[in-house]
Parts: C-alpha cells; structure tokens; sequence
C-alpha cells in the first residue's frame, strides 16, 4: 500500500468502499463521514496527507463544512477536491479553499489525475 493517504469526507457511507475499492492499492483512503470525524482524521494524518475531497453537507443538505476547508487551508497546502452533486456547492467549497472539484461519482479517477498516479 502506498503511504500517501487521501481524506475523504462524505455523509454517504456507502460510496467509501466504492471509492476505496477504485483507488486500491494506489492510494490509502481515510474516510470521515462527520465534521468531527473529517477533524479527527486530519488532525490524525496530517503529516501523511496527500490530498483531501471534501463534500459541502456533511451530514445534512445544506453546505456545512466551508468553515472547515478555511480552517484545513490554515494548515495544508496540499489539492483539496470540491465533492457534490450541485455544481453552486461545490463552487462554494472552491471558494472556500478548495482547488479542485468533482462530482461524486468522478472521485476516484479525480484523485489520480491530481496526485499524479
């Protein structure tokens, strides 16, 4: 497995082994579906992380992590990838501090174009 490691927040749990599944062994996928679990594994990871996706309602239907980019921006440089299923709200994360966006169901190939896999 490789040790770079991709955070991906998203309230739909069910994508993870998608996405994890997509991205085997190019990548280790931490994955939080809560604002307190995406501050847990950052804080947990951040001297490894290669890469974060981050999705704008976590968990909910309105955007409720663009807080959370600008305090992740604080302290990581690395690509942050906009997720949802609305265009309006993944700008929103872009302008948050996010430097590139997909949809959902684009992630993985997303996450090998922008790390360079």
């Amino acid at each position: 497995m490789s040790s770079k490691v991709v955070l991906i927040v998203d309230d739909d749990k069910k994508r993870f082994q998608a996405w994890r599944k997509k991205l085997r062994g190019k990548i280790n996928v931490v994955c939080a579906s809560s604002i307190e679990g995406a501050q847990k594994q950052f804080r947990k990871h951040a001297s490894d992380l290669a890469a974060i996706a981050m999705d704008a309602c976590v968990p909910g239907d309105s955007p409720n992590t663009l807080w959370l980019v600008r305090e992740m921006r604080q302290t990581f440089n690395g690509p942050m990838i906009a997720i949802s299923g609305s265009p309006l709200y993944r700008e929103q994360l872009m302008d948050a501090g996010c430097n590139y966006q997909s949809p959902k169901d684009d992630l993985p190939a997303k996450i090998i174009e922008v790390l360079k896999l």
